[in-house]
């Protein structure tokens, strides 16, 4: 027995040894940002590599960002394989622009260890063999990036409160990845309560096609990337045929319901006070930020 450890911890040292070797290649030929990049790419199974494309200050850019990427597949890591404290949500990353435009608070994106262990349905079982919702753990770490460049960003009557973000992926059966978020809300993250965009899940749309009109219909598409498509099977759909609605192509619409939403919150207010507040160019506050609704 001590003869099998004092090979095993041989093999360690040169395992080490071969790994310091490797990093000094890699030093030599890449920059600290091109490795993080690389490090991120390669947590997600990324096909090739965007370094091809990326020089410079854009380097530097995405550099930062894949640093926020990797922290976020980190605690998911952790998180599934209990190392995090129970009680503590995990960091997803802060809200992209185009969700703060389109009603999100300036808080930053959590999701709780319970949604994310949903997600991929762990068990007692090997995590990589887990694809409950469809989604593979790489493709979950991809989350944070995917958020940045949705394909649409939708509201609905029927879950007030909450926006849904689809993705520019599919889950493993090419149905279209979708993410519903609760507004302005609170997570409890590293033994703190914290203002949060709290993400509920992330799963493959079966209906995407009906959910997009229902949303159209109530005038709830609030963002549309013109040049995407939904992958459908062989039959992608064309986002064009819902520009007959309220959301301009590549803009945000904001929704119906918060345009005159002083009107709602303070009825007593007089039109005239209403008109002269408009005149003198103050921004009218908006219900979600005045009054915060609860999160997880």
């Amino acid at each position: 027995m001590k003869r099998d450890l004092i090979k095993i911890q041989k093999r360690l040292v040169q395992i080490e040894e071969e790994v310091y070797g490797l990093k000094e290649i890699l030093n030599e030929y890449f920059t600290e940002e091109e490795q993080t990049v690389l490090r991120y790419e390669a947590s997600i199974g990324r096909n090739g590599t965007r370094l091809e494309e990326l020089k410079g200050e854009e380097l530097e850019q995405y550099a930062a960002e894949c640093r926020k990427y990797l922290r976020f597949g980190e605690e998911v890591e952790d998180c599934l394989a209990g190392r995090l404290e129970q009680t503590t949500a995990v960091w997803v990353r802060n809200v992209p622009d185009l969700l703060k435009e389109a009603g999100c608070g300036d808080m930053d994106l959590y999701i709780t260890q319970k949604h994310l262990r949903n997600i991929l349905h762990n068990s007692s079982e090997n995590i990589s063999q887990n694809h409950y919702h469809n989604i593979e753990l790489r493709q979950l770490k991809q989350l944070p990036e995917l958020l940045s460049e949705p394909v649409a960003i939708l509201t609905t009557k029927e879950h007030p409160g909450t926006m849904t973000v689809v993705l520019d992926a599919q889950d493993r059966q090419k149905n279209p990845l979708i993410v519903p978020i609760k507004m302005n809300g609170a997570a409890f993250y590293r033994k703190s309560r914290v203002e949060a965009n709290c993400i509920l899940s992330v799963y493959g749309k079966e209906n995407i096609i009906r959910y997009m009109e229902k949303a159209s219909k109530e005038n709830g598409i609030l963002f549309l990337d013109k040049n995407k498509s939904i992958g459908l099977g062989r039959k992608p759909l064309h986002l064009r045929q819902f520009l007959n609605t309220n959301a301009s192509i590549n803009k945000i619409q904001q929704p119906e319901e918060n345009v005159n939403a002083l009107d709602e919150i303070f009825p007593e207010i007089s039109k005239e006070f209403l008109e002269k507040y408009k005149e003198e160019g103050k921004e009218m506050p908006r219900e979600s930020n005045e009054f915060p609704r609860k999160g997880l």
